[in-house]
């Protein structure tokens, strides 16, 4: 709850930005059915492509913004937000979100390598193999930058023995991107292996975010607000804890269910009775 006060009056701008762009999608899908000429669905589908870039860069925006650290000030019940409107936005921030905006746009690549045939899947193959080398760039570069935000950073990632865990993970990216081009390339012309680009490309967002993590932890808001010092007391999370045993399978469970009803390719043909 200390974090989430905190958070949210610091992040309101990219936040809304962001929530304005989800809707802006979902509003143009829904009017890009219903245009009447090719040039107004040329509009909706810009609309479509504008929301998901502005959502793809705030969510990258506010990792970023998060990474640098909020401003924290006394507060009654633990702290509060101490900076500007727009003490969100800098270099680092700007950086962390274009980085998201190619880092989705290689998944959606990936994907439709796996979810379609053709040209329309020979071309994102192409788009894949551009894509991967920008984003490892672009990783590249948060990882050289991020140790120079906050000397916690600097202690986690250097300091012995979680320096391993900084030693191994470039291991882990360079897998995956040589299975990544193995199976965009080597095995284009074997659908079964289809998915594995897309699996490649979510392992380098695991291992990222996994960086994250490693990285923040034990603080949740950095510089100096821990998970020790922010948490709820133990009879909220019990009570919170009941829920997510509850819920968490039935979720799962739905969206198993929708991604088996939605499997395999694709295609340009009418449904069967």
């Amino acid at each position: 709850p200390v974090a989430i006060s905190v958070l949210l009056p610091a992040l309101y701008i990219p936040i809304i930005a962001m929530l304005m762009g989800l809707i802006f999608r979902g509003v143009a899908v829904e009017f890009r059915e219903r245009a009447p000429t090719r040039r107004q669905r040329h509009l909706w589908d810009a609309g479509f492509l504008g929301g998901s870039v502005l959502a793809a860069f705030c969510q990258g925006a506010l990792l970023g913004a998060v990474m640098q650290g909020i401003k924290i000030a006394p507060g009654p019940f633990g702290g509060r937000f101490g900076g500007y409107p727009f003490s969100w936005l800098s270099w680092f921030s700007v950086y962390t979100g274009i980085a998201l905006v190619f880092g989705y746009g290689l998944l959606g690549a990936t994907w439709l390598i796996w979810r379609t045939e053709g040209d329309l899947q020979n071309r994102m193959r192409r788009w894949a193999a551009i894509l991967c080398v920008v984003q490892i760039a672009f990783m590249v570069g948060v990882s050289f930058w991020t140790p120079f935000l906050n000397h916690h950073y600097m202690h986690r990632w250097f300091t012995w023995p979680a320096a391993i865990v900084t030693t191994l993970a470039p291991f882990g990216v360079l897998g995956a991107v040589a299975l990544f081009y193995f199976f965009l390339w080597k095995r284009k012309d074997n659908p079964k292996y289809d998915m594995m680009p897309f699996l490649c490309a979510g392992a380098l967002f695991v291992i990222a975010y996994a960086g994250v993590g490693f990285s923040l932890y034990p603080i949740i808001l950095p510089p100096s607000l821990t998970i020790w010092n922010a948490s709820s007391p133990p009879m909220t999370e019990e009570f919170i804890l009941i829920g997510d045993a509850i819920f968490i399978p039935i979720l799962l469970g739905y969206n198993t269910f929708a991604w088996w009803i939605f499997r395999g390719k694709a295609r340009d043909e009418p449904f069967g009775d």
